[in-house]
């Protein structure tokens, strides 16, 4: 065989084997996505140097997906914008905003209603905001362009630890600690970090899902050891409960609070026009015979496990919860071991850790890419 015959013929096999590769790799993209949202057509999945980023449409409205979890749907005119009002009328004049993940879900537009001086944003991946701007409204995209917002790419516990700025509120809005990676966003050494950043007065304002109605067994050891670790660092919390918990933490007794008529006074000082969000709308969020129940039940989880960068003891509650609701024979098992000394809850964490290795490892072998639906 001539050389250049057999140069040809390398390069048709290869492009064989990628084009195999390639539509294995479809495949399976399309295949997990069915699984995480049966009937949902997939727009578009990338693989970027942190994740996959599936998105898919349905009823006017995306959802995007990181890696198998869920990150957030847009447009939502109300839901995130209701959130974001509420967040900010946790602190009586927030100037400087620390925006942590959220910033594409909806929320940076209601942040800016409020005239901020400054908004930084803390997006991890920018392929997140490569897939979603393009298909934002109008209002949104204008809003990541506004002249007060300074969007950051990187890691935001990163960028927490390192900035010389201070802040009025942070808000991390961040998915569940449903990973390693998550987890480090719920932990002693971040809420530390957090607190190191804010000015006087400042405020954090953090989100976990759970039920508003219910903290016994796994749920309660899973909301307690957040409840528990916020606390361990900052002297005053108050919890507005619902089917997303948030929590806001202050070093300043005036600044956090429950009562209705603190929190209606400094929102109609806003001057916000808005049909998302209305004085009415703060009682559904403290409502104070929910707030009641949800407080005593914290407090009496107060001797809760910590939740530490080497102790990620709220990352393995959340594996048991997952495995109670997909109705898997080892959650049980797993809640023993986590009741167990020296530390032998952390083997099902290592073992995930270690597969995610291998798997990430394996990719990198195939390459990745982007694929458009």
């Amino acid at each position: 065989m001539s050389p250049g015959l057999a140069a040809s013929t390398a390069a048709w096999a290869a492009a064989l084997v990628c084009g195999a590769a390639g539509r294995a790799e479809r495949w399976s993209v399309e295949r997990r996505w069915e699984a995480l949202s049966p009937g949902v057509p997939l727009v578009a999945s990338v693989d970027s140097r942190y994740e996959n980023i599936a998105l898919g449409r349905r009823a006017g409205q995306y959802d995007v997906f990181g890696s198998g979890q869920y990150y957030f749907s847009f447009p939502d005119p109300y839901g995130a914008a209701q959130a974001a009002h509420m967040i900010m009328t946790e602190h009586p004049a927030p100037r400087r905003v620390l925006l942590v993940g959220g910033g594409m879900g909806g929320m940076l537009q209601a942040i800016l209603a409020h005239r901020p001086a400054s908004v930084t944003c803390v997006e991890l991946d920018p392929a997140l905001i490569g897939v979603t701007e393009p298909r934002l409204d109008p209002d949104a995209a204008r809003a990541l362009r506004d002249p007060a917002v300074r969007v950051r790419f990187g890691d935001g516990r990163r960028y927490v630890k390192r900035t010389s700025d201070r802040f009025d509120m942070a808000i991390v809005a961040v998915p569940d600690p449903s990973t390693a990676m998550l987890n480090r966003f719920y932990t002693l050494e971040f809420y530390r970090e957090a607190r190191a950043i804010l000015a006087p007065g400042g405020v954090l304002a953090a989100r976990l899902s759970a039920p508003a109605d219910y903290y016994g067994g796994e749920v309660g050891d899973y909301a307690g050891s957040v409840y528990a670790t916020i606390r361990a660092v900052f002297p005053h919390v108050v919890v507005a409960p619902g089917e997303e918990n948030w929590f806001f933490a202050s070093s300043d007794p005036g600044a956090v609070t429950s009562d209705l008529g603190v929190l209606g006074r400094r929102w109609e000082g806003r001057r916000v026009e808005t049909a998302a969000f209305s004085p009415d709308h703060l009682l559904s969020w403290w409502l104070p015979e929910r707030v009641g129940f949800t407080r005593g039940a914290l407090e009496a989880r107060r001797g809760a496990r910590l939740n530490t960068d080497f102790r990620p003891v709220t990352y393995y509650y959340n594996l048991i919860l997952w495995a109670r609701f997909s109705g898997s024979s080892i959650a049980s098992a797993m809640g023993a071991l986590g009741k167990a000394r020296f530390g032998w809850y952390l083997l099902p964490i290592v073992a995930l850790a270690v597969a995610r290795l291998a798997w990430i490892l394996a990719r990198r072998g195939r390459g990745a890419g982007l694929h458009p639906s």
